[in-house]
């Protein structure tokens, strides 16, 4: 499998932050198969009680890493959360560079 690098550029992330919000946004990168993509954001894991209002996600359609073990936004396999959160999409930006920014806001019920 090939994966093609072109050069990486910081996106803007900040500019999409809310005016108010409760929580700091997450940021992190994922792969076009949902894989988280560094070991910096395999430590950002969501955990239970520690869920962020907004998320920004870095889809990065140059590169794919498989493997079932592989950990991706909720976790490594087998240790997802125990319950669902749901986020609705508030933002979505295609970059020159082949990646995508997307950006979700948990919705309160």
């Amino acid at each position: 499998m090939c994966s093609c690098s072109p050069a990486r550029r910081d996106h803007n992330t900040a500019a999409l932050q809310p005016e108010s919000h409760q929580s700091p946004a997450l940021t992190v990168t994922i792969s076009a198969d949902g894989k988280l993509s560094s070991a910096y954001d395999s430590d950002q894991f969501l955990d239970e009680g520690d869920i962020p209002d907004v998320i920004n996600v870095i889809i990065d359609g140059n590169q794919m890493i498989g493997g079932a073990a592989s950990p991706t936004l909720s976790g490594i396999p087998g240790e997802f959360l125990p319950a669902s959160v749901h986020f609705s999409l508030s933002h979505f930006e295609a970059l020159d560079d082949g990646r995508y920014l997307a950006r979700y806001v948990k919705r309160h019920h």
